[in-house]
């Protein structure tokens, strides 16, 4: 959220918030409360019984990069959201829209 804003104020550019999308969950997610976090997923077409993002891997460590760079994108999950369920609504936030 640092990067996109700070390269377009040193560019002289304004810029706004980054565009969140709003979109429904292909997956299950619990988490902790009072707590944001930004889950790696990637967008997967519409399909009968598969739809919206589909949180893309477990991996950590090192691995988180290969599955960024995979992905470039994450769900953004607030401070008041615990747990995710498949079919709810989730805010959905493209990498380009904060990395230039």
């Amino acid at each position: 959220m640092l990067a996109r804003p700070l390269v377009l104020r040193l560019s002289g550019a304004g810029g706004g918030p980054p565009l969140r999308f709003r979109v429904t969950a292909g997956f299950d997610y619990k988490k902790r409360a009072n707590r944001c976090e930004y889950v790696r997923a990637r967008l997967v077409a519409r399909r009968p019984r598969a739809a919206g993002p589909r949180r893309n891997s477990r991996a950590d460590g090192a691995g988180i990069l290969t599955s960024m760079i995979r992905v470039r994108r994450a769900v953004e999950l607030g401070e008041g959201v615990s747990r995710v369920a498949a079919g709810s609504a989730v805010e959905f936030l493209p990498f380009s829209e904060v990395i230039p």
